[in-house]
């Protein structure tokens, strides 16, 4: 009949619980961090992707623009209209 051992063995189950629910605060909280890398790095794509877009759109644009100066100048230089 050893006294001191029972005195413990009610804490032992309190002890587990919080242990599991430090662990479970644990895993919630990486689990948030990694929703949040996940949302930035999808959030990144996107805007990578639009500004790849619009670098695309203004290269089209000068092409088009020089294109046309120099049919309006070769227009020009045959004694066309332009």
């Amino acid at each position: 009949m050893d006294h001191g051992h029972a005195c413990l063995r009610p804490q032992e189950p309190a002890a587990q619980g919080q242990e599991g629910g430090l662990a479970l605060l644990v895993v919630v909280g990486v689990l948030g961090v990694m929703a949040v890398l996940g949302m930035s790095f999808v959030v990144m794509a996107r805007l990578e992707r639009q500004a790849s877009q619009q670098r695309l759109s203004a290269c089209k644009a000068l092409l088009l623009a020089r294109s046309g100066l120099e049919d309006a100048l070769a227009r020009l230089s045959a004694g066309q209209d332009p």
